[in-house]
């Protein structure tokens, strides 16, 4: 009982400790996680690991093999990328990007070319495209290319022609006016 944190005698002062204890929570749906911290810690409310995990960042929640979900404290393991949903029509994540940036993080965004309106006919994208030659989804992705260094985009391909296309957006460059009216269209 003891080693696990387990009974009232061995619980935690609060959920960054009772997971240093263990060295790590572990699961295999997000729930058991809180299920577990609360097991461990003395005083335990669901916000408390929600802190921990996204306002303090002094744990990790990572997604391991099999699905299994695993929440570390932060100095035990090296970020190196970080994924969120985040591209030209869909920028919550600002803050996420710019913690990455600070602390050196690769930042991958998820589901890089939703566009949506913007992309279409007369919309910001198309209009940046046909003034650079370019595509709606080129322009996308020189967008987040230039938006910062830590941007990694994997946009999804089933073709050869896509790749081609997704490659060369690397070379397109936005100057400033093009970067301001997106930013102003897409916030």
């Amino acid at each position: 009982m003891r080693r696990h944190g387990h009974g009232a005698a061995n619980r935690a002062g609060d959920v960054v400790e009772a997971v240093r204890s263990v060295v790590a929570l572990h699961s295999t749906d997000p729930v058991t996680v809180f299920l577990s911290a609360w097991a461990r810690t003395s005083a335990f409310l669901p916000a408390d690991l929600e802190r921990a995990l996204y306002d303090e960042r002094t744990l990790v929640r990572m997604l391991g093999m099999r699905r299994t979900l695993f929440v570390v404290p932060r100095e035990l393991v090296e970020v190196v990328t970080v994924q969120n949903r985040y591209n030209a029509a869909y920028r919550k994540s600002e803050d996420v990007l710019e913690y990455c940036e600070a602390e050196g993080i690769g930042f991958i965004p998820w589901f890089p070319l939703a566009t949506g309106d913007l992309a279409k006919p007369g919309g910001p994208l198309d209009r940046a495209a046909e003034r650079l030659g370019a595509t709606p989804s080129q322009v996308a992705l020189a967008w987040l290319l230039r938006r910062s260094p830590v941007m990694l985009p994997i946009p999804g391909t089933s073709r050869v022609t896509h790749l081609e296309e997704n490659t060369a957006a690397a070379l397109l460059e936005l100057d400033d006016e093009t970067m301001r009216e997106l930013e102003l269209q897409t916030a």
